[in-house]
C-alpha cells in the first residue's frame, strides 16, 4: 500500500506567549498541499522496521514514522508487524511538516485498519509525538492553537484558485533555535482571526504574517532575499512557512509560476510548485 504524506504550509503563524516550561502558545492557519513524501507500507514477518531512499535519514525508533507506529500499536494493541519504506522529498528544516507529515500518514493508515474511536481523538492524543502531528493526522485546513493540540477546521475554498510555489534555501532553520532566539517584543503578531475571516469570505486582501520570521531571518538571511524575489516576480502573497527556512508564494496566474520556475531553474535552492488541498 502506498500513502502520501502531504507537506503543510503555515499561511500565518502567531506566537502569542512563552510558557514557564519553555513551550510557546501559538495560533496558526495551516493547510496541506498536494506535494509530499510517499510511504510504502507492507506486512513483514520480523519486527516492525523502516527504510528510506535518502541517505542520512535515521530509520531507528527516533524517526517519527516509528514513533507513530508505536503510538498506534499501544493504542490498539496491534499485533501485526510492518515494513515502512519512506520516499523522502520534503526537505529537512523547511517548515513544511517533514517528519510530522510522515507520522500523520502512518497514523491515518493504521486508524483505517484498526481504529475504534474517532480520528479526531486519535489526532489530539498524537501531540505526544510532536506539535504538528495532530494537524498532519487530520490533513485538512485548520486553525491550530495552543501547542498544537487545539484544532478548528475551516473551508479554504477561497484559496483553491491559488498556485503555490515553494523555495527553500540550502540552509535550513532549526525549529528549536528559531524559538529560542525569538523576541516576542519585536516579532510580527498577525491577526489570525482576521486572516481566516477574509479567506472564508473569498477576499484577497488578507495580509499574511509569521512571528518566527523575526528570528529565522537572522539565522538565514537568504529567506528575505527569496521573499523579495517572489514579490518582484509577481506573487500576490509570500511568507516563510512555519519555522522556516522554506518560503512560499501564492498567485493565481500560471505565468507567474512559469517565470519563477525559469528564474530558479539553475539555482541551488529547492523549488516546487503545488496546490493547496481544499477539499
Amino acid at each position: 500500500m502506498k500513502v502520501v504524506a502531504n507537506a503543510k504550509i503555515n499561511l500565518s503563524l502567531h506566537v502569542k506567549s512563552r510558557r514557564e516550561d519553555g513551550y510557546h502558545i501559538l495560533e496558526s492557519i495551516m493547510v496541506p498541499v498536494e506535494f509530499g513524501d510517499e510511504l510504502e507500507i507492507s506486512f513483514c514477518t520480523c519486527d516492525t522496521y523502516m527504510t528510506c531512499d535518502v541517505e542520512g535519514i535515521p530509520v531507528d525508533e527516533s524517526n517519527l514514522v516509528m514513533k507513530a507506529y508505536r503510538f498506534m500499536q499501544r493504542r490498539y494493541q496491534i499485533q501485526e508487524q510492518y515494513h515502512f519504506h519512506l520516499h523522502k522529498v520534503i526537505p529537512h528544516q523547511a517548515g513544511l511538516g517533514g517528519g510530522s507529515s510522515d507520522a500523520g500518514a502512518v497514523i491515518r493508515y493504521l486508524w483505517k485498519e484498526y481504529g475504534t474511536d474517532p480520528l479526531e481523538e486519535v489526532a489530539l492524543a498524537s501531540v505526544e509525538i510532536g506539535a504538528d502531528v495532530p494537524f498532519c493526522v487530520m490533513n485538512q485546513a485548520m486553525k491550530v492553537e495552543g501547542i498544537g493540540e487545539t484544532l478548528t477546521p475551516f473551508s479554504p475554498k477561497a484559496l483553491q484558485d491559488y498556485h503555490v510555489f515553494l523555495v527553500k534555501p540550502q540552509e535550513g532553520v532549526s525549529t528549536k533555535e528559531a524559538y529560542e532566539t525569538l523576541d516576542l517584543s519585536l516579532c510580527d503578531h498577525p491577526d489570525i482571526n482576521g486572516i481566516m475571516n477574509a479567506i472564508q469570505q473569498g477576499r484577497d486582501d488578507f495580509v499574511l504574517g509569521n512571528s518566527l520570521e523575526q528570528s529565522a531571518l537572522r539565522l538565514v538571511p537568504k529567506i528575505q532575499e527569496i521573499k523579495n524575489t517572489l514579490v518582484e516576480l509577481g506573487f500576490d502573497h509570500c511568507l516563510m512557512s512555519g519555522s522556516g527556512s522554506c518560503v512560499f508564494g501564492l498567485c493565481k496566474s500560471m505565468d507567474v509560476i512559469d517565470r519563477a520556475m525559469l528564474y530558479f531553474r539553475n539555482s541551488k535552492e529547492f523549488v516546487q510548485k503545488t496546490k493547496i488541498i481544499s477539499e
